[in-house]
């Protein structure tokens, strides 16, 4: 996720920002409006599949036929903090689950989120949700493949 110039992209989506790639995304995606944004990721580090969530499904069908399929393919849930060094992160997750409000309504200039794609789709307006997938970096590519369908079937058809 980083550039040539090691510059990490998903810290870079704010006003005038210096990434040619981040200001590219902003300036296509301007004016277009989503109810669904689904931003997947891949975490290098990590065998546990997690997502961030704008809003709360706790409770919902969908989320739980999400982690029973997940479990289904023998990756675990995360449980726990998502990312100790990084001072953007350290969300607490519940079965693979955060609901992060702060997404929703992060506060310019402090916020945790700041300058992440996820933010910058809700603040500008371009999406009123967002779903950030954690595809776990350390299982099989075949396994990667099944969790993004997994994540497609119980999420987003």
């Amino acid at each position: 996720r980083r550039n040539g110039e090691s510059v990490d992209l998903n810290r870079q989506f704010f006003e005038n920002t210096p990434s040619a790639e981040a200001k590219s995304m902003m300036e296509r995606l301007a004016g277009e409006q989503f109810d669904l944004c689904v931003s997947f990721h891949e975490d290098l580090a990590e065998d546990k599949f997690y997502f961030y969530d704008s809003q709360d499904m706790e409770g919902q069908p969908q989320l739980d036929n999400l982690r029973q399929s997940i479990r289904s393919l023998g990756v675990e849930l995360l449980n726990g903090i998502d990312d100790t060094d990084d001072t953007c992160l350290g969300f607490e997750f519940v079965d693979g689950y955060k609901a992060c409000l702060e997404l929703a309504r992060p506060v310019i200039g402090r916020g945790r989120m700041e300058g992440t794609f996820e933010a910058w789709a809700l603040t500008s307006g371009m999406a009123r949700r967002v779903h950030g997938i954690e595809v776990p970096g350390l299982v099989s590519p075949d396994v990667k493949g099944k969790v993004v369908d997994a994540v497609f079937k119980h999420l987003l058809v």
